[in-house]
């Protein structure tokens, strides 16, 4: 910064980034939108998964066409429809591994997560994160053959830390239970009861590997792909303004607890 009667007192670098973007007439679009809506009634969604085929960034197409279905009003229409082909590929070796692939549909998922429950993040977590990027040391090791400086008595005390942080994320993610968009219920509860009906889960005769899938097939969204990332890097979810990164090891196995089960199934789904 200068001044004409003082020196230098400091500098200031801006980065400037400057993008265009065509916008036409909403009736330049009819003819796209009245494809996109006769393919909402096709079982197979051909034309979505021809581009699909042809796109050389499919991530930016699940984007794309979930902003347009949801201007248009379709979105959960859509997703479910999609979860009726996703469900229907599905044999019994995918049991253990629902969705964690990096497919058209999951990352039309993420990216509906990313939009949709913007307010219920805010509310669950993004106290608690803004409070451990401001607060928290910078090593919090828990192996004591890592680090030779470090004692039992701060290992200990290190997992009474962390722990007491984990139930504070848990706590904000259950008492955040009526900021959960109906959108998600909604499609949570159609991808639930899809794999329900899919694996014939409603006899209780399969083994525990296929009845645990009715949780799975929602925690692998809600926590794998969409809380723990968020902690993990809360910047990029707008959460925080630091850049610090969270390792939290236990998020990594949340979505396995039983006491996540019943949570998921008492509040997420759709009532």
């Amino acid at each position: 910064m200068l001044d004409n009667q003082q020196p230098i007192v400091g500098q200031l670098r801006i980065g400037a980034l400057l993008e265009e973007y065509q916008v036409f007439p909403l009736q330049t679009y009819r003819p796209l939108m009245d494809d996109l809506t006769k393919n909402l009634y096709d079982p197979q969604h051909r034309m979505v998964y021809e581009l699909t085929k042809k796109s050389t960034d499919v991530q930016q197409l699940a984007k794309d066409l979930l902003r347009v279905y949801e201007g248009m009003g379709d979105s959960v229409t859509w997703i479910k429809s999609l979860i009726d082909i996703e469900v229907a590929s599905l044999t019994s070796d995918d049991v253990n591994i629902l969705f964690r692939g990096n497919s058209f549909f999951t990352r039309v998922i993420d990216n509906f997560l990313k939009s949709t429950g913007r307010d219920f993040l805010e509310e669950a977590i993004q106290p608690i994160l803004q409070r451990l990027c401001q607060q928290y040391r910078q090593t919090v090791e828990l192996d004591t053959s890592r680090l030779s400086t470090n004692t039992t008595e701060l290992t200990l005390a290190d997992c009474t830390e962390i722990f007491k942080d984990a139930q504070d994320v848990w706590t904000g993610i259950q008492t955040a239970e009526s900021k959960c968009p109906i959108e998600l219920r909604q499609v949570f509860d159609h991808l639930q009861t899809a794999i329900i009906k899919k694996f014939d889960l409603h006899n209780g005769k399969l083994s525990r590997q296929y009845q645990i899938a009715q949780y799975t097939c929602v925690s692998g969204f809600i926590f794998l792909r969409w809380i723990c990332p968020a902690i993990i890097s809360p910047k990029q979810f707008g959460l925080v303004q630091s850049k610090r990164r969270i390792g939290f090891f236990f998020m990594e196995r949340l979505s396995f607890s039983p006491v996540f089960f019943l949570s998921i199934q008492i509040n997420l789904r759709q009532k």
